[in-house]
């Protein structure tokens, strides 16, 4: 049992485990790494940071709503609002060097959510 547990959790902890890394450009989001690199240069994120731009690159090209987000990225013991998440991904458009009025990854949908560049 506690051998099962723990391949389970592993599971959990990497769930795109044996997926190809998201690329688009100089980006590229290695999954089983958990690494973020633009241009061959390590990103350094926070975890949430991560799990937001994970979130992300599992459905590029795909508007994902504020509130698909925020219960995707944030637990619901952690309540989250829109403005925490604008705050999260103004910080990832600044760690990407991507210019938030000219995208190259991330894309806004005015009042809808955000998405990820087709890989």
């Amino acid at each position: 049992m506690a051998r099962i547990g723990a391949a389970l959790r592993q599971v959990a902890a990497f769930p795109h485990a044996g997926i190809e890394p998201y690329r688009h450009g100089d980006l590229v989001i290695n999954y089983l790494e958990r690494s973020v690199t633009v241009a061959g240069e390590p990103v350094r994120l926070t975890p949430t940071e991560h799990k937001l731009l994970f979130e992300l690159s599992r459905y590029p090209g795909r508007v994902l709503t504020h509130d698909q987000l925020l219960k995707s990225v944030w637990s619901q013991d952690h309540p989250a609002d829109q403005r925490l998440l604008r705050s999260f991904i103004k910080n990832v458009h600044q760690k990407l060097g991507d210019d938030a009025r000219n995208p190259s990854y991330i894309f806004t949908q005015s009042g809808v959510g955000y998405r990820l560049a087709n890989s």
